[in-house]
């Protein structure tokens, strides 16, 4: 599944397999950063079932933690 039109970089909401897939981290640990705020809180549409994350948080947060790792 395409998350997001490279073209356009218009922002959708993503759930929690596609934020696992783009990261690269596990659904289980993006759950637990979420909780010891590591990871940015996703939007609840409505409760307990659907959780989304807008694409460019998670792609900022990608960002930044790359970042982190070209520092010195």
């Amino acid at each position: 599944m395409n998350v997001e039109n490279e073209n356009t970089k218009e922002v959708i909401l993503m759930r929690l397999k596609d934020v696992a897939r783009i990261t690269g981290v596990a659904k289980s640990t993006i759950l637990r950063m979420v909780t010891q705020n590591r990871f940015p809180e996703p939007i609840r549409l409505t409760e307990p079932r659907i959780t989304v994350w807008p694409s460019d948080v998670v792609h900022n947060w990608v960002q930044d933690i790359t970042r982190q790792r070209e520092l010195p």
